[in-house]
């Protein structure tokens, strides 16, 4: 193997390497919302009046 191709095949292993840890990150911080979020979402979170015992998100999603 030459000094060349020996470097491209290092080069190309370290770009996958970072590619895969940058995936897992990602997907870990997704997951990790997914789980923590799911279950605090209710109904009561999109009624369509906002006060303030009910903090509804509704009114804010139709204005964004």
């Amino acid at each position: 193997m030459t000094r060349t191709k020996f470097r491209s095949l290092l080069f190309k292993s370290l770009i996958f390497t970072a590619a895969g840890i940058t995936m897992l990150v990602l997907v870990s911080i997704i997951v990790y919302v997914l789980v923590k979020g799911i279950p605090n979402l209710s109904p009561k979170l999109f009624e369509w009046k906002y006060t303030t015992s009910n903090q509804s998100m509704m009114p804010a999603i139709i204005n964004t």
